[in-house]
């Protein structure tokens, strides 16, 4: 009889363990992270990641913790492929990060690239007219800022092209001997997705007679840069019709001159059948390196559950203390 006792109260405690961590493992916070690709056949990301760079690998025992990254931009410099992504801080403004390899095997950490006292995100990195140049985020200071470089990656020159609204995932595509940029400019909720063009990176910008091209939450904001391949002119967009970063949707760009444009949605590029992003992204770059085609993105997935309660603990104690 105290054999069968002593069963049921073992098992008895097995079962409410089991739902006590259901319920703390059921309320754990979500993080951005990134995987990267050997894209063998050109948008179908079905291989498993080449590497996965995320932050809820570490154990965060303090309130300078980094809560995410995000917005990751490939690059190409002689025979290094650079890695731009956001880096999230609880303390600090987000700032852009790097990673650069020659081998896709190891990467060297760069650490962060550029930072300012605003939040800077969307690394968008390209070469013009032998110089290398950022388009990173800045919207916080109400303006498009471009980031010419002086001293690859770590030092670079501010120039503002554009002001007076609140921009957002900038890029720039140069397309029958015109740059054009794309922009997102944001309302809170309501986001207009606009072009502008010019015959100089740094001056001379002028918007294009149709901006707003459109305000769709489903695709106006973008969710990458806007790339050409294999004779072909793309935009992946942002689907946040439901919650932000619930997936990104790549169009077809048909026609882009001064006076006109049009694109066609082709699919969706987000699988939450992976663990990394589970519940969506809002991210995708594409570069070829070594000749192969490598791809970026980011997604949202599940934080570990140490950091989950460390995270409530520093942000009371971030907010009720220091901020």
């Amino acid at each position: 009889m105290l054999i069968v006792t002593e069963l049921l109260f073992v098992l008895f405690l097995g079962v409410f363990i089991v739902i006590i961590l259901s319920k703390i493992i059921a309320k754990c916070d979500t993080i951005w992270n990134i995987a990267l690709f050997n894209s063998f056949g050109g948008f179908d990301l079905k291989e498993i990641p080449l590497r996965i760079f995320s932050p809820a690998i570490y154990i965060r025992t303090n309130y300078h913790y980094t809560t995410g990254f995000a917005d990751p931009f490939l690059f190409v410099d002689g025979d290094w492929l650079y890695l731009f992504y956001e880096e999230e801080k609880l303390k600090a403004p987000a700032r852009i990060c790097g990673y650069r390899t020659n081998d896709l095997k190891k990467w060297h950490k760069l650490g962060a690239v550029l930072q300012e006292d605003f939040h800077l995100s969307f690394p968008f990195t390209f070469r013009a007219n032998d110089s290398i140049y950022m388009l990173p985020e800045t919207r916080a200071k109400d303006a498009v800022i471009l980031y010419k470089s002086i001293d690859f990656p770590s030092t670079w020159k501010p120039i503002e092209i554009i002001s007076g609204d609140k921009f957002t995932d900038s890029s720039m595509i140069f397309h029958d001997n015109v740059w054009y940029l794309f922009t997102t400019v944001w309302y809170g909720e309501t986001n207009g997705l606009r072009i502008y063009y010019s015959d100089n990176v740094e001056s001379g910008w002028q918007e294009h007679p149709l901006s707003p091209v459109n305000n769709d939450i489903s695709n106006s904001r973008c969710g990458g840069a806007v790339f050409s391949y294999e004779g072909k002119v793309y935009r992946p967009a942002q689907d946040c019709s439901r919650y932000y970063g619930e997936d990104v949707v790549l169009y077809e760009i048909i026609e882009l001159t001064t006076a006109s444009y049009s694109e066609v949605k082709l699919k969706s590029l987000i699988d939450k059948n992976n663990k990394w992003s589970k519940y969506g992204g809002h991210h995708f770059s594409m570069a070829h390196f070594n000749g192969q085609n490598i791809v970026a993105m980011d997604g949202i997935t599940d934080d570990n559950l140490i950091n989950n309660h460390t995270r409530k603990f520093f942000n009371f104690y971030y907010h009720r203390f220091l901020k």
